[in-house]
């Protein structure tokens, strides 16, 4: 389900492709009044040129009446351009407006926010005289924007709030991430097939899966959770490698990270404190911070209403 502020931002995306629509019917619309008026109007006037006022110079009275009517075209195109930045200019500046309010969730955001970050994305576009140019440029920008983890700048000082420190020691929320992250790909991709694992999990992930479940229940049979599916032992490495997927991220998880460089960065950042946790090393402040608040971005990803 979209939130508000992505359904705000859809909303412009539809109404920036409706200019281009208006561009370029009016662009049709010109042209061929531009050439009704070449067709007719061009032999209309210079024969009545010719035959009132200068007979015997056809030519040139043609000559001399083409010029009025590129002249007449030029100004009706000019007037169309001015209309159409008009209409592009008061969509602009409803879409700047409206990204004051709106901040990138990051783990140093702070109140007032960085509202300036979006709109910096828009600079490229001062730049462009076309309108039409300036619209579909307007879209582009708009579409990655909406796939980037928005907060409105009111709701900063709880969002804050909630990124505060907490008590739980480093192996604790490594559990909830790592149980979070095979939840949601298992819940994601039962969606698109019930045979997911075989056909969804890369080759090898899946062989070393379920090697490792025959060697954890071999060597451990009195074990309460000897039924856990594959899944629950896929290696922290291998959640990248399902998740990007090509097919499962358009089909699976793209509405649910929205930015696989994100996604992919973090889990890539995570994967070395992950294993240092495994083999009982004591985490820096650094580290610490680092698996706390990453943790929190994206376990908020699957878990938000």
């Amino acid at each position: 389900m979209l939130s508000e502020i992505e359904l705000v931002l859809e909303n412009f995306i539809g109404q920036g492709e409706a200019l281009l629509s208006e561009y370029e019917n009016s662009k049709k619309q010109l042209r061929s009044v531009s050439t009704e008026l070449t067709r007719d109007g061009l032999g209309e006037l210079a024969g009545l040129l010719a035959r009132e006022v200068m007979p015997g110079t056809r030519r040139k009275v043609r000559k001399y009446s083409g010029r009025i009517l590129k002249a007449q075209s030029k100004a009706q195109t000019e007037q169309l351009r001015m209309t159409l930045s008009a209409k592009f200019e008061s969509w602009f500046s409803n879409i700047v407006a409206f990204l004051s309010s709106v901040s990138i969730k990051t783990a140093s955001l702070k109140y007032p926010g960085n509202s300036e970050l979006l709109k910096k994305k828009f600079n490229r576009i001062y730049g462009y005289v076309n309108p039409e140019t300036k619209t579909r440029n307007t879209i582009s920008i708009l579409r990655t924007i909406k796939n980037l983890p928005l907060v409105y700048n009111r709701n900063i000082p709880e969002v804050v709030e909630r990124k505060k420190p907490t008590h739980k020691e480093p192996y604790e929320v490594l559990k909830e991430l790592e149980t979070g992250l095979r939840e949601c790909i298992q819940r994601g991709l039962e969606k698109v097939s019930k045979n997911w694992w075989k056909e969804r999990v890369p080759k090898d992930v899946q062989t070393r899966a379920e090697l490792r479940k025959k060697k954890n229940e071999k060597q451990y049979p009195w074990h309460k959770e000897r039924n856990l599916p594959p899944v629950f032992y896929v290696d922290f490495a291998d959640y990248v490698k399902i998740i990007l997927r090509r097919d499962n991220w358009g089909e699976a998880f793209e509405e649910v990270f929205r930015d696989k460089e994100i996604i992919s960065a973090k889990l890539r950042e995570l994967e070395p404190i992950r294993n240092a946790i495994a083999h009982s090393r004591e985490l820096d402040p650094t580290e610490s911070d680092k698996l706390r608040l990453h943790s929190e971005d994206i376990i908020s990803c699957f878990t938000e209403d």
